[in-house]
């Protein structure tokens, strides 16, 4: 299948299933009670349902499933959003403080090093000879740090 198509079918997937998983999301946070109050310095003047992440994570997981027997990456992506997804809704129910968020962002990257993706190297694209830098055992911090 061109590539093109594929990309295109994988995106349509996750924005309709984002699309109409959207106002189930907002009706389970009303019932669960995790909205945003209205005060003086806020915008809103009513309830606003928080929750959002969790309607794009389930496009998200609706697409990735849809190509998931092509690429062994998207499951170990999609283990480590769901520690992101799972971290941001517990936020959004009881309001973590920032140094909790941060293990969990942290877990969620460890665990998606553990499980063998990690970048080992980049290209150096002004070196004239497209030489590469390999990070070596660097790699593992380095990616930690950057997917948090």
């Amino acid at each position: 299948m061109n590539t093109v198509v594929l990309l295109l079918i994988v995106a349509g997937i996750a924005f309709f299933v984002t699309l109409a998983a959207t106002p189930l999301v907002i009706r389970l946070a009303v019932r669960l009670g995790v909205v945003d109050q209205p005060d003086p310095r806020k915008v809103h003047t009513r309830l606003m349902p928080r929750m959002g992440g969790l309607a794009i994570f389930i496009g998200y997981t609706a697409a990735t499933a849809w190509m998931m027997a092509s690429f062994r990456e998207s499951t170990v992506i999609m283990l480590g959003a769901l520690i992101i997804v799972a971290t941001g809704v517990l936020d959004d129910r009881f309001g973590l403080r920032p140094w909790v968020k941060l293990v969990g962002q942290i877990l969620s990257a460890t665990v998606v090093v553990t499980l063998g993706m990690q970048a080992q190297f980049i290209h150096l694209p002004f070196s004239g000879t497209g030489a590469i830098l390999e990070f070596g055992w660097l790699s593992i911090p380095l990616t930690i740090f950057w997917l948090v």
